[in-house]
Parts: C-alpha cells; structure tokens; sequence
C-alpha cells in the first residue's frame, strides 16, 4: 500500500524522465530509474543492504526486473549523476511545492567504517568519541519546510576540523 504514495511521488517529481535521458547519455545495458526506484524503495519501507534490498525485491507490489549486478553497477553511476539529480528535484520540488530557500539550515554528520582501510574519501580523522577507524563527512542542507536541498560527501582534513572546534 504504501508503494501507492512513494510511486505517486516519484512520478511526480518526474524521476523516470529525469533517469531515462541521463541513460540516453550513456551506455548500459540496464534501466537505472528501475534501479533507482527499488533502492528508493527499500531504502525508505525496509531498509537494509543494496543486497537484502535486491533478495526482497519480490515482496513489493511492483515488479523490478533488476539483477544484483545491475544494482552494484547502478551505484557508480548515481556517483556521476549525483548532481543532476540533486539540481532536477530541487527544481521539481520549486516547481511543484514552492519552496523556501530564504532560511537555510545545514548539519554534518560523521560516518564511521568498521574497516580501518582508507581510500581518497575515508580516512582516519578527529572524532568527539575518539575513534581509530576512517571516517567520512556528510553535510545537508535542507530548506524552511525540512526538505533537503542538497547534500555532499567529504574527505575530513584533520587541521580544517581542528580549526571549527577551537573556542
């Protein structure tokens, strides 16, 4: 029942057009508003892994004709289209909703690995509970009504960091 609202939603702020001419840019062989649409899903109704997501794909009143690797390969993807997106529904929600950018509200966030491998996002930083593990920044934005307006990942840079918490 509840696919009912989120469907209603995601065709109103246009996402299946918005997927299908990002995949007419590009060469793959799935359908990334497919894709996107039971990651949505999932993500809000039972979250879990992009895995757990795929194995309960079933349980859904819609059909997702997805594979496991057309999710992993989806993710990279998103990776390049984030700010596309990011631009297309801030001007559905405008559009559609109005909205109220006069007051801006932002927070980040740490996110923290139970590996202690680092790449070029993750790296061991300042942390408040004082862990050893990599962390990455998140920060969001959102508008009057609490609706996100925005939102990047970042690398910590430990001076940067040390600098904010000075008194």
């Amino acid at each position: 029942m509840a696919t009912f609202f989120l469907e209603r939603l995601y065709n109103e702020l246009s996402l299946p057009q918005f997927f299908k001419s990002q995949m007419r840019k590009r060469k793959h062989v799935f359908d990334l508003n497919e894709v996107f649409q039971l990651l949505l899903y999932g993500r809000i109704l039972k979250p879990a892994s992009k895995k757990s997501t795929f194995e309960n794909k079933d349980e859904y009143f819609e059909s997702f004709k997805v594979t496991i690797n057309s999710i992993y390969e989806s993710l990279s993807l998103m990776k390049d289209i984030k700010e596309d997106l990011q631009q297309h529904l801030h001007q559905q929600v405008s559009q559609i909703h109005g909205r109220d950018t006069s007051l801006v509200f932002f927070d980040v966030t740490n996110y923290y690995f139970e590996s202690d491998l680092e790449n070029n996002l993750k790296k061991v930083g300042i942390s408040k509970q004082k862990r050893t593990t990599p962390i990455v920044q998140m920060s969001l934005a959102i508008d009057r009504a609490g609706l996100p307006v925005g939102y990047d990942l970042f690398l910590v840079i430990p001076m940067i960091v040390q600098c904010l918490f000075l008194p």
